[in-house]
């Protein structure tokens, strides 16, 4: 079972799963990922390197960095996951600095464990407060330290940092993101950024880490998590998002997150 705890004018989220054993997609946030498996082993692949994630172990991901997860043990894992907004830039919260100097790794601290996890108590309790947005700040600088560390961090090395992206890509993926509802050909696309489909899919998928198409579904799963935490009923938000049909959004909103569009407007908070 997974859990989103999150609310509307909340940048900082929370999930909680139990027993997963869902495979999720190669994906990226735009988000700051710091997660503590209590349970299990949690796999995560990147492009140039596989992290075992075990109890006990803190691991981090930073935003657009392409991975997928997945857990082959029977039973799955138990799993918490802070997710912070880069818009997270309230009172001691800066999150933008830490997250992109801040490698994807997995981290085995025990006094950073159990840091983490107290703030994933202390959300539940009261996410708006002053004593949550300090803590959390004070987590971040604390990770952001520990990461400079040559030693203590488990599975560190040969994760670049990236460059921004070249600027064709960035207009195609502001456009994907401003426009996920639209119905988007390759040679539409291509056309905007004086490409060829070809070399746009290669280029785009070199840089984001997955195909163009890929990206699209992605965001559309972004923005109906959106609308369903507002309310709107999972018919609407996959016809507002531009899923053919219910049955087309069902199955890669469970894809994507592991529960389907009604168990996720259920569990969010």
């Amino acid at each position: 079972m997974i859990l989103f705890y999150e609310k509307k004018a909340e940048t900082v989220r929370l999930v909680h799963g139990t027993q997963v054993t869902h495979r999720f997609p190669i994906h990226t946030h735009h988000t700051l990922i710091v997660g503590m498996v209590l349970r299990g082993q949690r796999t995560i692949v990147l492009r140039n390197k596989i992290l075992w994630v075990q109890p006990g172990d803190l691991f981090v991901i930073r935003p657009d960095e392409p991975h997928f997860c997945c857990s082959d043990q029977p039973g799955g894992h138990d799993y918490w996951a802070l997710s912070f907004s880069q818009k997270s830039n309230a009172h001691d919260l800066r999150v933008e600095t830490a997250a992109y100097g801040i490698h994807t790794k997995v981290i085995r601290n025990p006094l950073l464990f159990q840091e983490a996890l107290d703030l994933a108590a202390l959300w539940v309790a009261s996410p708006q407060s002053q004593r949550f947005l300090r803590d959390a700040g004070r987590f971040l600088n604390a990770l952001f330290i520990d990461s400079m560390r040559p030693t203590g961090i488990a599975d560190n090395a040969g994760i670049a940092r990236y460059a921004p992206f070249p600027n064709p890509i960035q207009k195609i993926k502001i456009h994907i993101e401003q426009h996920t509802a639209e119905a988007m050909r390759m040679h539409d696309l291509a056309r905007k950024c004086g490409l060829s489909p070809f070399y746009l899919t290669r280029l785009f998928r070199e840089q984001i880490g997955l195909p163009p198409h890929a990206y699209l579904i992605q965001e559309r799963i972004k923005q109906s998590q959106q609308l369903l935490k507002r309310g709107v009923a999972p018919v609407e938000a996959a016809c507002e998002t531009g899923f053919a049909d219910q049955s087309h959004f069902n199955r890669f909103f469970k894809k994507h997150t592991g529960i389907t569009p009604g168990q996720y407007a259920d569990t969010v908070l």
